[in-house]
């Protein structure tokens, strides 16, 4: 039975240092879902391939959102996705944690707080461009 719902939101900048916890989250707990809304130029889809085999591994637990940003943009959060995944949330608790560029973290935790989340954890780079 699940018990904790991970809901991370990253960037390209961000994915580096979200892809090995993501990965030993789903290789630890058996009782930890994950949704990865993950946020890429359209002509960059770095950790594809390593969470398409992740996603076949775990299907039950592991759900992963591409949503393309157009060459040049900044990433900017879908509202329209997040209250999707919370709407279709089934677990009692839920834990977002952005892993982003600071201005796509800002505008997450800002559109989050609109939204009445307050369980948010920001996660620190390890890598930038």
């Amino acid at each position: 039975m699940m018990h904790t719902h991970l809901i991370f939101l990253a960037d390209e900048i961000g994915m580096a240092s979200v892809f090995p916890e993501i990965k030993d989250k789903l290789a630890g707990d058996p009782g930890i879902m994950i949704t990865l809304l993950y946020y890429l130029h359209a002509d960059n889809f770095l950790f594809q391939k390593e969470l398409d085999i992740l996603e076949k591994h775990f299907p039950a637990r592991l759900y992963v959102c591409y949503e393309t940003i157009a060459a040049g943009l900044d990433a900017v959060l879908n509202q329209e996705s997040i209250e999707a995944v919370i709407n279709a949330n089934t677990v009692a608790a839920v834990n977002f944690i952005v892993s982003a560029s600071q201005s796509f973290t800002e505008n997450a935790i800002h559109r989050l707080r609109f939204l009445g989340i307050k369980n948010i954890t920001v996660q620190e780079q390890f890598f930038s461009y």
